[in-house]
């Protein structure tokens, strides 16, 4: 296979930035509301595992001690020693007949099929073996679109819903462009999210669904997401009014900002919980300010205090004290944002 189709890292140690390309057809299916946030990240794992022989008729092995590691790793309060959730899931995904390619995106690739052919555990060996269907595995190898899953940011995911549009949404980041809009209809944006009966109008999908899921990757992946709803007239009677489709602008991170967004996969769930409360903050900001806001909460009160003085030296309104605390810094920060992302180099 050509180099780009290989994947990277060792997909059982998240240390190692494990990543895989995860075929166009597999992200966009329909028909897999069934699955949970769990099984999800098991499918993503079994592929990876196999990706170098995803190809072959062959039985691929995984040492269930590996993915009770990952599980209970999502979940503290899981058992270690324990195989009844995997097999949970394992028996959902088996049975589950799936869309593949729902959105046609991947020119001739379509089926109907099961994610995974035969699968038989060892308790000798404690062993997962397991295969994909033969029809299937031409569309998964050398796919001609494709989006490069990071097992990392799969892992880090609280919500299915999460998972599923970074996987939609990673594809778009990978094309390396400024910024790429991407734009859905609500109706098939609702059966790849699996919620066409949950969640009736737009502003309940965008509540509960779309704007939480938006927070964890914006977290989390190496590209930010905008959302925007698409009307069908220009009224605006109610939250959900007229909204048809909508528009998804991603943005790849900046270097500094993608590198801190690394070093976060590494941090303990306590710290990671502070983080998340930081980033409530900076989600109410965008572009720029987003990015002197980031950059100024690492920074002493000193350098905040300085850029402060910037901001009312060129005619600013003074805060209230303390004004250089993370939330009054959100009313005078976009005012020196182009200032100081010019300075800082960062971009």
């Amino acid at each position: 296979m050509p180099e780009k189709y290989h994947s990277t890292g060792n997909p059982l140690d998240l240390t190692t930035n494990p990543t895989f390309p995860k075929a166009v057809g597999l992200t966009d299916l329909a028909n897999a509301g069934a699955l949970t946030l769990h099984d999800r990240r098991l499918f993503d794992t079994l592929l990876a595992v196999a990706y170098d022989k995803i190809d072959q008729d062959i039985e691929h092995s995984v040492r269930m001690s590996d993915l009770r590691r990952l599980a209970q790793g999502e979940d503290a309060a899981m058992p270690t020693n324990t195989n009844a959730r995997i097999k949970a899931s394992v028996k959902r995904i088996k049975s589950l007949v799936v869309e593949f390619n729902y959105l046609g995106e991947a020119e001739g690739d379509w089926a109907i099929e099961n994610l995974l052919g035969s699968v038989r555990y060892s308790s000798a060996k404690d062993t997962l073996y397991y295969t994909f269907p033969a029809s299937l595995r031409p569309m998964l190898v050398d796919p001609a679109l494709y989006a490069r899953i990071r097992l990392a940011v799969v892992y880090e995911f609280r919500s299915k819903y999460a998972l599923i549009l970074y996987e939609l949404l990673q594809r778009h980041a990978d094309r390396r462009t400024p910024d790429w809009v991407w734009t859905i209809e609500i109706p098939r944006l609702r059966v790849l999210l699996g919620c066409e009966d949950r969640f009736p109008d737009y502003g309940q999908l965008s509540r509960r669904v779309l704007s939480p899921a938006v927070e964890e990757i914006n977290l989390y992946a190496e590209f930010t997401v905008e959302i925007e709803p698409v009307r069908a007239s220009n009224k605006k009677s109610g939250p959900g009014s007229g909204v048809t489709a909508v528009a998804f602008r991603v943005e790849r991170k900046p270097a500094a900002i993608a590198a801190a967004t690394a070093r976060l996969h590494q941090k303990t769930q306590v710290e990671k919980k502070a983080v998340r409360k930081k980033a409530a903050a900076i989600g109410q900001l965008s572009g720029q300010a987003w990015l002197a806001y980031a950059w100024l909460c690492d920074q002493s009160p000193v350098v905040r205090q300085t850029w402060y003085a910037r901001y009312v030296a060129q005619g600013g309104h003074p805060v209230p004290p303390p004004e250089v605390e993370r939330e009054r810094m959100k009313t005078w920060v976009p005012y020196i944002a182009e200032a100081l992302c010019d300075e800082q180099g960062l971009r």
